[in-house]
């Protein structure tokens, strides 16, 4: 007959296990619910058709940046966020609504230490350097004055209605801390400022984008310099794979590499082949750096 001692001994390696597991599902749990978490959608395409003056180019309208934005807020709802507190969705918005909808991102993401935040923008975007401008639906771009520039200094009048993801949107958040904000940009990325610049001899700043920031993981819709489809009506080719991705995927990275595979497989023969560009990396959990569901993924 064993003894009680040898029965301890052998239970009792189990019998911790299954306690530090438990303790470990506690800590979990506990970690989600500190977690303050909101996502800011933004979708335009009814760009404004009448400019103030002959000198401004309109930007043409888009027809699925609304459409994007709501199906991912749907996923979104449909996963558990309250559409209420935790997401800000916007569509066919001037500049004013963008800044104002950032500054609400940014209140309710600084408001606690572990907060997980999600930008999607959908609709015109440019290149200038290091910096990518996003633009309201009172956009117009004043390529004559860009023409006439003499040094390399690009005033912001060349772009009314511009709004700069570096210097006005992640700027203002900050360093992410602990948190983790996770930012996808489904526009074009062409450079025509920087090409105008560069056929008068001045030196542009090269690179896609700036030094990382740490916790800030971005996801653009093409490689720097490239076009990005708007679509037929069924939407983007990019936003089509991301929404597909992600009603099947929640974990962030393992999303990104799916949405970057499916959209560079899916253009490669089309007009406007897009090759997704990524940058950056999200702090460890919380929540799991997951958008919707964290189970069995693939």
């Amino acid at each position: 007959m064993r003894s009680i001692t040898s029965v301890l001994f052998s239970v009792l390696p189990l019998l911790l296990g299954t306690l530090c597991a438990a303790a470990q599902e506690r800590a979990l749990e506990e970690e989600a619910a500190t977690t303050k978490r909101i996502a800011l959608l933004i979708g335009n395409g009814s760009y404004d058709q009448k400019p103030p003056a002959p000198e401004f180019k309109e930007l043409r309208l888009l027809n699925n940046p609304c459409r994007d934005v709501e199906a991912v807020a749907a996923l979104l709802e449909a996963s558990g966020w309250n559409p209420d507190t935790e997401i800000i969705l916007r569509c066919d918005v001037p500049r004013k609504d963008v800044k104002d909808a950032v500054d609400n991102f940014k209140d309710v993401y600084l408001s606690s230490d572990r907060s997980f935040g999600f930008i999607y923008y959908a609709g015109h975007g440019i290149q200038v350097g290091k910096e990518t401008y996003l633009f309201g639906t009172d956009s117009w771009l004043d390529l004559q004055r860009a023409t006439e520039l003499a040094d390399d200094r690009v005033p912001g009048s060349i772009f009314r209605g511009g709004v700069r993801l570096y210097a006005d949107i992640i700027s203002q958040v900050g360093d992410a801390g602990t948190g983790s904000i996770f930012i996808v940009i489904d526009a074009c990325r062409e450079t025509p400022i920087d090409q105008i610049l560069k056929q008068k001899g001045i030196t542009v700043a090269g690179g896609a984008y700036p030094k990382p920031v740490v916790g800030v993981k971005l996801l653009f819709s093409t490689a720097f310099g490239e076009l990005s489809s708007d679509g037929l009506t069924s939407g983007s080719p990019f936003s089509i794979a991301f929404v597909e991705h992600l009603e099947q995927v929640g974990n962030v990275d393992l999303l990104v590499s799916h949405v970057v595979q499916t959209v560079s497989t899916s253009t490669a023969t089309s007009s406007i082949p897009q090759v997704p560009d990524t940058t950056g990396s999200l702090n460890p959990p919380p929540p799991n750096g997951c958008l919707t569901k964290c189970g069995d993924q693939p």
